[in-house]
């Protein structure tokens, strides 16, 4: 779903004569590393291979969200715009 948010984004600002300014920053846009380490045997392998998982995935969920509200920010933004024209068209 959230890519599908992105890719959309993207793709509005493509539309129209200036772009939309979207501007995601690049450290965002990198994965998120989980576990790197051998299949765990023991339990305690196991415990340090979950909670890279935790880790990884958190960071992972935190950098989604902010690209979500930069997105949101930017429509909003847009949002206005188009309404402050058509007002000044009427």
């Amino acid at each position: 779903m959230n890519r599908c948010l992105i890719a959309c984004a993207l793709l509005l600002s493509g539309c129209g004569t200036e772009p939309a300014g979207i501007v995601v920053p690049a450290d965002l846009l990198i994965p998120a590393p989980g576990w790197t380490g051998p299949v765990p045997r023991t339990a305690g392998e196991l415990m340090d291979a979950v909670a890279a998982e935790k880790r990884g995935r958190e960071l992972a969920n935190a950098r989604t969200e902010t690209v979500a509200n930069l997105l949101a920010t930017t429509i909003l933004q847009y949002e206005d715009l188009v309404s402050a024209e058509q007002r000044q068209a009427q």
